[in-house]
């Protein structure tokens, strides 16, 4: 009797702990999958640094350096997504406060909400635009480089950055990406990224030409530099 007792003690702890097991790999990768948190860890390349929080928080892919196509592929379709009823920290924005909604990830597809700097992405633009490009030189900034952390008029400030150049481009280069390196075309995928950074790297060249030109160069180095690192390998 006290044998089969111990028996059942022994069975009831192997079964809690991989329970536990479990429930600790859906905090990692909170995809709706199952996965271990070794199998995340492979899924990333070591050149993305975990900061905190969750592996694929959009944060992450915030990087200056070039990003490589499983870094992208995990940008594109891994990114943490909160759960339905997180409580979203409260912004002030003047005499009122507001916070990010939920009902925004339903409805822009491209958005991604990041927990370590308490604001929202596109990650479309994080991985493919790489200058404001079209008219008006259009900013990077809110929603690219830097989180959206403002919501007075977010419905309008997230349908006017749809209708942006860089945008629309940069969405067609993710669907090109996630086609091509979803049917295994490796071929593709180096062409089209090695066409982004050609592209980028002329963008550059001649925005440096610009600023020596300028008789406002030497104000205008710290930006000229900022801008290089963009490309940082």
């Amino acid at each position: 009797m006290q044998q089969n007792k111990r028996t059942s003690k022994i069975t009831n702890f192997f079964n809690s702990t991989q329970k536990k097991i479990i429930t600790e790999s859906n905090d990692v990768v909170d995809d709706g999958q199952q996965q271990s948190q070794s199998d995340s860890q492979r899924l990333i390349s070591t050149e993305i640094k975990k900061k905190s929080g969750h592996l694929y928080d959009i944060a992450n892919f915030v990087v200056k350096h070039t990003l490589q196509s499983s870094e992208i592929f995990n940008c594109l379709k891994l990114t943490w997504i909160p759960d339905p009823k997180y409580d979203f920290p409260i912004h002030a924005e003047g005499k009122h406060s507001r916070k990010f909604q939920y009902k925004y990830l339903e409805i822009f597809p491209w958005l991604a909400y990041s927990e370590i700097n308490k604001g929202a992405y596109c990650k479309w633009c994080v991985v493919f635009a790489f200058s404001g490009g079209g008219s008006g030189n259009q900013s990077l900034n809110n929603l690219v480089r830097e989180p959206m952390t403002k919501y007075k008029n977010a419905m309008a400030d997230l349908n006017e950055h749809s209708k942006t150049n860089y945008h629309m481009i940069s969405s067609q280069r993710a669907k090109d990406f996630l086609k091509n390196y979803e049917n295994g075309d490796q071929t593709a995928v180096n062409v089209l990224l090695s066409n982004q950074k050609s592209t980028a790297k002329i963008f550059f060249r001649t925005l440096k030409h610009f600023y020596s030109c300028s008789p406002h160069y030497q104000l205008l180095l710290p930006l000229q530099n900022a801008r290089f690192l963009l490309l940082k390998e």
